[in-house]
Formats: C-alpha cells, structure tokens, sequence
C-alpha cells in the first residue's frame, strides 16, 4: 500500500471535518530521522478556553505570511513531478495572536496580474508567535517552466491569501510522551513512525464528541528557535488512554494535495532539532 497517498485522502477528510465544525532527481538514500526521545506532546497549559482560538475566518492581522525569490531543488519533489529540477516559492507564515490556533490558509498565484494560475495551500498548528517556513506552488507546472535549474521567471508573481481559516489547537489534549522513529522507504513512499504513550486525557480539556472516534495528528520538525520547519498529518482512531499507539507519517514533498500537501523536501527533516506530536480529537463537546 502506499502510505503517502493513503495519508493524503485521510488528512484532507480530517481538515474539512474540522474546519467544517469552525541534490539530484534521484531517490534519497533513507536516513535516521532526529530521535524524538521521550517528550510530552505540548508545553502544559491546562484547558483554559482563552489559550486556544476559536473557529471561523481569521483576519489579516491575525497572521504574517511572506514570500521571497523563486528557488529551485532537485529532489524527490521534482521526481513526483517527473522533473530534474522544479521551482517554487519560499514562504514563512507566522501567527501574530497570543493565542494558539490551527491555521488552514488558501493561497492565489497570479501571474501578470492574472489570478489563478495556481493555487496552494496548507494546515498548521501554531503557538503564538511561532512561525512555520516551506516551499509553495509547483511553478513548473503551472507556468511551463523548462526542466533546468535557471528559469527566466515572468514578470511578476504575486501570491495572496484566499481564505484563512482556523480551528481549535489544544495544545496538551493528552497527558503522553512520544517517541519518533527512524525513517523508512525512499521517494515518495517515505514515512516516520511516532510511539505515544498516553496515560490520560489532559485535566480541563473538552470531551470528545461521542460520534468522533477518530484523533487528528501532526508532526511538527522545529529548528533552534523552535518554529515549524517540517510539517506532517495523518488521521486515525483516537489514541488509546491508556495505552501505546503508533502513527505513521508521510514526509515525501509536495505528493499530497490540498491542506495535506508537505510543502517542504525530504531533505529539510535533517535539520530538524526537535519535535512537537500534536494529536486531539477530530470534534468535542465545544462543536455542539
């Protein structure tokens, strides 16, 4: 089976449920991913309802998002897209609330001043402050670019911000520790394993929505300064409380589509200096 194209269609359902309720060409030789060691899943805030966001639109204060030059890679990425070289936009996106938030932001490339030449997009949790760095759009495709690592780029590219949506991050949903294994599969079929072992549902947190058996995941790869450098989803059962749970992660670039697209190389995973496992339920009481 291939598990990056099974984690696609399960975190696409996963973000539309809740937000619905608000080198070279080749194939990398696999490495160690950065051991994860044991860790809890999110600073300790307790379920104070002012800590998190809540759902619906954000406005344009609520967020920073800046673009810089085109760049090129040769990677796994441009091998999706049956190139030597692909180009893209280098993008950093921060959350400028004093409040922790899942952001799901929808961005418009125009080309000349015509819009719609491609769209992208991503899902993150964010902490306040906390920023959450990718590479966006694959140009190639959309503007026809040649397969060579220097492009003439059109005249002007100007991405803008869609829609921007939000959900509810908890934060510490589960009192648990986390383990992230090491990296198996090359090329697309690339995945981590991450081991939670949860003891309880955090103290104040909202319950889970008896019809919601399924938990939203992320895997969040932080730099020195600990904002989001890789970022990862899936959607499965709920962990088990309590008790040891598994989650596999897909970390190929740009395979996905929609909010689940990993806007980040393979490559960039060896950088990261440490990790956040976000995992909370797809609904709760507070969806009512």
């Amino acid at each position: 089976m291939n598990v990056n194209r099974w984690k696609t269609a399960a975190a696409v359902l996963a973000v539309a449920a809740l937000l619905g309720a608000c080198s070279d060409g080749g194939d990398p030789t696999p490495t160690s991913a950065p051991s994860g060691g044991s860790s809890t899943a999110a600073p300790t805030t307790g379920g104070d309802t002012a800590e998190w966001c809540e759902p619906g639109d954000r406005a344009e204060s609520d967020y920073t998002l800046t673009f810089g030059e085109m760049g090129a890679a040769s990677d796994e990425w441009s091998s999706y897209l049956d190139r030597k070289w692909r180009h893209y936009l280098p993008f950093t996106f921060t959350n400028t609330m004093d409040v922790r938030c899942v952001f799901a932001i929808t961005v418009d490339l125009a080309v000349d001043g015509a819009g719609g030449k491609a769209t992208d997009g991503f899902s993150v949790p964010l902490m306040p402050g906390q920023s959450f760095s990718g590479q966006m759009f694959d140009l190639d495709v959309a503007l026809g670019l040649p397969d060579t690592e220097s492009v003439d780029a059109p005249a002007a590219l100007a991405p803008s911000v869609t829609k921007a949506k939000s959900a509810r991050y908890f934060g510490d949903y589960y009192d648990l520790t986390f383990e992230v294994g090491e990296r198996e599969g090359v090329g697309s079929a690339a995945t981590v394993p991450v081991v939670a072992t949860t003891t309880a549902v955090s103290e104040g947190m909202p319950e889970r929505l008896s019809s919601a058996r399924d938990d939203d995941f992320w895997l969040l790869g932080l730099d020195g300064q600990g904002n989001v450098i890789t970022v990862s989803r899936n959607m499965q059962p709920a962990l088990k409380v309590p008790g040891e749970t598994t989650t596999w992660f897909a970390i190929a670039g740009g395979g996905s589509s929609g909010y689940a697209r990993e806007l980040m190389p393979m490559s960039t995973y060896d950088s990261v200096k440490s990790w956040t496992f976000v995992a909370q339920p797809v609904f709760t009481n507070l969806d009512k």
